[in-house]
């Protein structure tokens, strides 16, 4: 397929295919000319984490280590016996659970996370879904994972300023 960015108007913005572009993944949004098989390109999405950006291993073993120790801390003042042992082990159940479910393009978010966690655990039928434990397990969840700032992925930056000299 031949992508070709022109100034025409576009009638209808559509995606007009899913591109690997090296590691990373696009879609391109447009419409088809209807001469020549070309489209008129009008934006380019990037999917951010893992693909613009990625974590460092020592981000990684950092956000690790600090969510294990908050769920543990929130489970303990909630008067659950899951210390940061047991809380370690889920989260290496947990975490090669999601492996899977990454890979087929499906995720549960953060909370959906915590509850396999709680399921790891044998605790899911003790903390319901709503309320202040969940916020704070979902708390203790989310935000370590923003202590140490991702970097960027390679070839990243050229890919993205390649489209931007075309005008994307």
């Amino acid at each position: 397929m031949t992508v070709s960015p022109t100034t025409e108007t576009p009638q209808k913005s559509e995606e007009v295919c899913h591109v690997p572009i090296g590691v990373l993944g696009c879609r391109l949004l447009g419409h088809w000319n209807g001469t020549g098989g070309s489209a008129v390109l009008n934006a380019v999405t990037f999917d951010l984490w893992q693909t613009l950006i990625v974590d460092t291993p020592e981000g990684l073993q950092q956000a690790r280590a600090d969510r294990v120790r908050g769920m543990a801390a929130v489970l303990a003042r909630d008067g659950h016996a899951a210390n940061d042992a047991a809380v370690d082990r889920a989260y290496e159940t947990v975490g090669e659970r999601l492996e899977t479910l990454w890979a087929e393009q499906r995720d549960f978010g953060s909370r959906g996370q915590v509850r396999m966690l709680l399921e790891a655990l044998g605790l899911a039928d003790l903390v319901p879904m709503d309320g202040p434990v969940m916020d704070a397990l979902d708390e203790a969840y989310r935000l370590p994972i923003l202590a140490v700032l991702p970097v960027a992925n390679a070839g990243a930056r050229e890919v993205l300023e390649a489209f931007s000299r075309r005008g994307l």
